[in-house]
């Protein structure tokens, strides 16, 4: 078992509830992703970077996480179009996935 999944486990908890109060809150939803994605969770990972993009569809980060986790999940085009996306917004190195 990895050390830090309890606080990873933690973490997602308070984000969950932060979202739920806060729907809003894009970057609540990016760092809920974050936790859930490390904890290996990457279906519900994937939700909640929808959501974090649905709030703010200029936060780069997340379109470059998200295309990670379709990259783990096998999504092939979804994770080009990310990355491709993330790479407008501003990362550059999304171009070299």
């Amino acid at each position: 078992m990895d050390v830090s999944a309890p606080i990873y486990q933690q973490a997602s908890e308070r984000f969950s509830k932060l979202v739920s109060t806060a729907p809003r809150f894009a970057e609540a939803h990016y760092n809920l992703a974050y936790c859930l994605a490390m904890l290996g969770k990457d279906q519900e990972a994937l939700e909640a970077l929808n959501q974090a993009i649905s709030q703010s569809p200029t936060l780069a980060p997340a379109y470059y996480n998200r295309g990670i986790i379709h990259l783990r999940l096998g999504h092939t085009k979804e994770a080009i179009s990310d990355f491709s996306r993330s790479g407008e917004l501003g990362i550059i190195s999304s171009y070299s996935m």
